[in-house]
């Protein structure tokens, strides 16, 4: 939560001998601070500077409370704020521009949003074009009137480009790393989720019904997003099958792992590796003799939340014998 209070800054002693009174806004852990038209002499302040003089006091109450009820206003938008842009909404008199709202700010708490839904894919993707934002504009500040159509255009062909990347790795170091261009299903993938998440700021922000508009561009309604690339990945046929169900491999190995799952899915019509690692115990799912269950990749977008269910063939029952509900344990075991 954010907190507004008067403040006195030791350091910021004027010639004539008084401080500046000024309001301290802090939210997310750190502070700024706006200027006020008050002055105070050090008849007026304790040995820790707080404020004794009831004058100043009494003039400083009504801003303070002021800005205590535009920051409780703000609700849920309050998280798309730094301490910056919320102290600079509160001197606007609670006025939200375009210019104020930054998009790399906006697409983290969409990542945290999406991870907490346990939507990690779709959290990833988010995260791959919030980074890349930052990459291209080299700062965390852009502003979502930044998004235009004639940067959409420069900002494609920047895409296609090899380029260098710095990223955090698992120790939160960073990492230098070089990449080669998108092709057309990767950029066509890329500017899809951008748009994505350029429309899910103008649904936060924007209420037609009550004619507030505050983002009043659409830099997608000139540029058009390619069409994905056709799938041209060939099927494996049944001799292809039969090698992966055969393959000898060394025993409590990685490529034991990787043939037995491959298989498990091949037996449960192609189930993904998300929810072979949600099975739960064989002994449960065996006494159902079918396996039911929401499809995580879109258990959130569909009404009937992806539910499916399977006939169990007995050709999978040993490899659920030795899997089911002990997935994460085999994961955990070898890393």
């Amino acid at each position: 939560m954010a907190t507004v209070r008067e403040v006195v800054l030791p350091h910021h002693k004027k010639e004539d001998g008084t401080w500046n009174v000024k309001i301290r806004v802090t939210h997310n852990r750190k502070s700024t601070y706006i200027d006020t038209q008050h002055f105070v002499g050090s008849k007026q302040i304790r040995k820790d500077f707080k404020i004794k003089d009831h004058f100043i006091l009494d003039l400083l109450h009504p801003i303070l409370k002021d800005y205590r009820d535009k920051i409780s206003e703000l609700g849920t938008k309050l998280s798309f704020y730094n301490c910056k842009t919320l102290a600079h909404y509160l001197q606007s008199g609670g006025q939200i521009n375009a210019d104020d709202i930054n998009i790399v700010e906006f697409g983290r708490e969409q990542i945290k949003h999406l991870e907490n839904q346990d939507r990690g894919a779709s959290a990833n993707d988010m995260k791959r074009v919030v980074n890349s934002l930052v990459d291209y504009f080299k700062t965390e500040q852009v502003p979502i009137t930044r998004i235009r159509a004639a940067f959409l255009v420069e900002y494609e062909a920047y895409l296609k480009s090899p380029r260098t990347m710095i990223r955090l790795d698992q120790f939160q170091r960073p990492i230098t790393r070089k990449v080669k261009g998108l092709q057309k299903a990767g950029l066509h993938n890329h500017m899809r989720d951008l748009r994505i998440l350029f429309n899910n700021v103008c649904d936060f922000y924007n209420d037609e019904d009550m004619e507030v508009i505050i983002v009043k561009h659409n830099p997608f309604s000139k540029y058009k997003i390619g069409k994905p690339a056709k799938n041209t990945k060939p099927k494996l046929n049944i001799k292809q099958v039969r090698k992966i169900m055969n393959c000898e491999v060394p025993i409590n190995s990685r490529m034991e792992l990787a043939r037995d799952l491959a298989m498990l899915s091949f037996y449960l019509c192609g189930m993904n590796a998300a929810d072979l690692f949600r099975l739960p115990p064989a002994s449960f799912l065996l006494s159902r003799q079918r396996l039911e269950y929401n499809r995580k990749k879109t258990m959130t977008r569909r009404e009937d939340e992806a539910f499916m269910s399977i006939n169990i063939p007995d050709i999978a029952v040993p490899l659920i014998r030795k899997y089911a509900g002990t997935l994460r344990i085999h994961q955990a075991v070898r890393h």
